[in-house]
């Protein structure tokens, strides 16, 4: 009885609570302006009306409106008149002629790294924002970015204010799941690689609805990422110089067209490209194919940082067979027992500091494992030492001398270090050689390599038919076959340098006869 009190004295509090929040909704209803309809207007119109139709309390977003003293809301300039509920009005209209970006919040923008201090670097987004050093999703004062100036950098706009510069951030806004920034799937931060170039404004924002017909039109015929800008920026990245070059040019032509035109001009540039490429086939036939495009990108990032990557997979074995060791003395100390510096069994206590002093290296280890191969490719290089240890782990020992030649038949600006477009400019140009005087020490090591994806210092001829079939076809398979293997089915490294060194002697001579 007591019970079913208590639940008759609390319903009406309920009841009251569910009328609120009718009558709540019904206002939130009634406020929404279900009859808006886009319509261009100019410098001058009176939109009072259509602002005030639904409700008194009117904000105006973004330039483009203006409140008089006697409460006239009037257009300043030629555009288009956009609504979002509940009360939220502005004019959409073309930047080109506004001579700088004006920052609002949560705009996304794209801006140059312009100087840079121990707190917060400088970036210019078409005016000076401010991005701090710890504005990055996951970022740490012991683990965070280091941009350096000229970097190109994806952020929202967190803070505006009239008297001050605004400040932008590379973390994600509150509606979006995190991704730490080491993992390279963060949606802001650096922009790698690509091509940047500059759009009106107005084509920025029309780039970023969820119906854009120039994106959705290349989506179907090219795979690519872009990044917009509403301060009229927009970077590119696609697989290749030609692709990119369709994306740019059909973005850019876009600005003025109709969806029917859109999808015309995508097709035509499209089409444009293909015949460029039939012209030049002959010319640039020997050139690299996207399989040893691929085996190499696998290459380059084996031999990246491969010494440290070495050393910490031979710390993290050692640290965990120490600690099974460890445990099995601490768990059986008759049978197992270990002895100390001086010759002592360890005691229990003993055996307990040590391996917390090898999970925190073997933790350490792990850490530093795992950011090396989640590294950005811009960042990644292949050095001396690195070359030095990978061709020494396929049976050759060479000396620093050949090392360092060898660096240098692909380090064109000479810094003593191979980038991923060194490397990949190296390879294609042994590739294209038809003198037999380009230097190949270098090349021939990582063609080596992108037939062995064991990397065990052995490969077979199923290991290269593969790829030779690609490049030269089934008329020439068996020939190209019969000159690397002969009678054999496998070949180690130190075996393929001497073919291929023969095969290159006997190229020479029969030219010097021709």
């Amino acid at each position: 009885m007591l019970q079913h009190n208590k639940r008759k004295a609390i319903s009406p509090a309920e009841d009251a609570v569910d009328i609120d929040a009718s009558s709540f909704l019904e206002d939130a209803q009634r406020s929404v302006d279900f009859l808006f309809s886009s319509v261009v207007v100019l410098p001058g119109d009176d939109v009072t009306a259509t602002l005030t139709k639904t409700t008194r309390r009117v904000k105006l977003a973004g330039t483009g409106l203006r409140q008089l003293p006697d409460e006239r809301i009037v257009c300043t300039n030629a555009g288009v008149l956009r609504y979002r509920p509940a009360n939220r009005y502005w004019v959409e209209f073309n930047h080109k002629r506004v001579p700088q970006y004006v920052a609002s919040m949560d705009d996304g923008v794209i801006g140059i790294v312009t100087d840079r201090n121990a707190e917060f670097y400088r970036v210019n987004i078409g005016a000076a924002a401010t991005l701090g050093s710890l504005a990055f999703d996951g970022a740490t004062k012991r683990n965070r970015p280091s941009l350096r100036l000229g970097s190109l950098v994806y952020a929202r706009v967190s803070k505006t204010n009239p008297d001050v510069e605004p400040e932008i951030t590379c973390e994600a806004p509150p509606s979006v799941t995190k991704k730490d920034w080491m993992t390279g799937l963060a949606i802001y931060g650096e922009l790698n690689d690509g091509y940047v170039f500059k759009t009106s404004i107005g084509l920025a924002k029309s780039l970023l609805h969820e119906d854009c017909q120039v994106l959705a039109s290349l989506g179907k015929k090219l795979p690519f990422e872009v990044a917009v800008g509403v301060n009229g920026v927009v970077w590119v990245h696609a697989k290749s110089t030609k692709n990119i070059t369709i994306i740019s040019n059909a973005i850019m032509n876009s600005e003025t067209m109709s969806p029917s035109e859109v999808d015309a001009m995508v097709s035509r540039l499209l089409e444009e490209a293909e015949d460029v490429q039939t012209a030049s086939y002959i010319d640039d036939a020997k050139g690299m194919i996207a399989q040893e495009e691929r085996e190499l990108r696998r290459v380059f990032d084996h031999l990246s940082s491969y010494r440290q990557k070495k050393k910490l997979t031979h710390t993290i074995s050692d640290c965990k067979e120490r600690r099974q060791r460890l445990e099995s003395s601490r768990n059986n100390p008759e049978v197992s027992a270990l002895l100390n510096e001086q010759g002592v069994k360890m005691s229990r206590d003993e055996i307990e500091d040590e391996l917390r002093k090898v999970d925190q290296t073997l933790e350490k280890a792990v850490a530093d494992q795992v950011a090396a191969q989640n590294s950005n490719s811009h960042s990644r290089v292949i050095k001396n030492d690195d070359l030095y240890e990978a061709i020494k782990a396929l049976g050759k020992v060479c000396s620093k001398k050949e090392i360092s030649d060898m660096i240098w038949e692909a380090d064109e600006n000479l810094d003593g270090v191979v980038d991923w477009e060194e490397l990949r400019s190296m390879f294609n140009r042994n590739l294209l050689d038809r003198t037999e005087l380009e230097p190949a020490n270098l090349f021939n090591v990582v063609q080596f390599m992108t037939y062995d994806k064991k990397n065990c210092g052995i490969i077979t001829a199923d290991d290269t038919m593969a790829i030779l079939f690609a490049r030269y076809g089934q008329s020439q398979l068996e020939m190209r076959m019969k000159q690397l293997f002969g009678d054999s089915d496998e070949l180690t490294f130190v075996d393929y340098l001497e073919r291929v060194g023969k095969q290159r002697r006997s190229n020479v001579e029969a030219r010097a006869k021709a």
